[in-house]
């Protein structure tokens, strides 16, 4: 968290999560930079057989923001909630991008991914399931929705199964 007397800057800001085997792991974050601080957020996960992660994201910087968070569903019947929320205002730019990838047989992720956008502010909302050759009874769902506020913003808002 940031406020404007901290001046020019870059937030770098990188997680790496392994939930092993019938483990659980709730990962929550909320980012608040001031609109003079440009972020780059790298958030990935791993979840083995039976295992359980969930992801409770905030973007709500007043600077650019780039965003990319990554769980890999490697062992059989695990699974992924993500939820992200973030607020593009003033004249930001922001690119998010969340990516499963189902290796393990039996999986399940859940993407739910809202915003909203004012000002004259663009986001890009990325959201990817992809489930690997072998990984049979996979399950990918996936909603994205995006609030207008006003006439000159603009989100895009790509999905993609591979």
């Amino acid at each position: 968290m940031s406020n404007d007397t901290v001046g020019e800057g870059i937030a770098n800001l990188v997680s790496e999560v392994f939930v092993g085997e019938n483990a659980q792991l709730k990962f929550g974050a909320v980012d608040c930079f001031s609109k003079e601080v440009v972020t780059y957020v790298n958030r990935e996960g791993l979840v083995q057989s039976y295992g359980r992660l969930e992801w409770a994201l905030g973007q709500m910087n007043d600077g650019n923001t780039v965003s990319e968070n990554v769980t890999d569903l490697t062992g059989q019947g695990g699974s992924v909630d993500t939820k992200a929320v973030s607020v593009g205002r003033g004249r930001q730019r922001q690119n998010f991008d969340n990516y499963v990838r189902h290796v393990g047989k039996g999986t399940v992720s859940r993407m739910m991914i809202r915003g909203v956008q004012k000002d004259a502010s663009n986001s890009i909302f990325n959201a990817r399931t992809k489930i690997e050759h072998g990984a049979s009874k996979a399950d990918g769902e996936q909603a994205q929705r995006v609030l207008m506020l006003s006439d000159d913003e603009r989100a895009e808002m790509p999905i993609l199964f591979c």
